[in-house]
């Protein structure tokens, strides 16, 4: 099915519980870390009924993972591939966490994505001045980088290719800071 044509996962905003995930994705990440995870911080909000979470392994590493399968949403490890394939593509001075690994069990299976960790933390809702501005400041910092974008519309699709911006999420987030930004 072409991009534009596949609904995007739906925003349940509960994500599962990194546990949930199958032993085997779970020992295949442990793998390549070369180091058992003895402790995990779920981030249990978002938009992707998978798992994101902040492994600690033994050997003192943080690193930030997250991992979907095909249930409940048939698609949501298809936007983890293009995600994977994305951030690969970043120049390496871009702003944001680096893709470090990538697992992919093929169709109907998991994929999980492996990242550099960063401190942080969700903001407040409703979201606070001072947490709005690093945002922002950060996403400018970001289309600094990227702009020209160094990704392909074959890559990364166009604005116009999202539900969420052809249906007016851009005018109803009433974030007018944002519209500076290169899309």
């Amino acid at each position: 099915m072409p991009r534009d044509r596949v609904p995007p996962p739906p925003p349940t905003s509960v994500r599962l519980d990194c546990r949930d995930v199958p032993l085997g994705v779970r020992a295949a990440v442990e793998d390549w870390l070369g180091s058992p995870v003895i402790s995990s911080d779920s981030r249990l909000s978002g938009f992707s009924p998978g798992a994101a979470a902040t492994l600690h392994t033994a050997d003192g590493r943080g690193v930030f993972a997250k991992a979907v399968g095909a249930e409940p949403n048939v698609v949501a490890p298809a936007f983890h591939r293009r995600g994977a394939q994305i951030a690969a593509a970043l120049p390496a001075d871009a702003p944001e966490p680096r893709l470090l690994w990538t697992y992919d069990e093929g169709p109907g299976g998991w994929v999980a994505l492996v990242f550099e960790h960063v401190e942080g933390r969700n903001p407040a809702k409703p979201w606070r001045t001072v947490e709005l501005d690093r945002v922002i400041s950060a996403l400018s910092a970001l289309s600094a980088t990227l702009t020209p974008s160094p990704l392909t519309p074959d890559l990364v699709g166009r604005a116009t290719d999202w539900p969420l911006v052809t249906t007016g999420w851009w005018r109803r987030t009433q974030i007018d800071q944002l519209a500076g930004l290169d899309a």
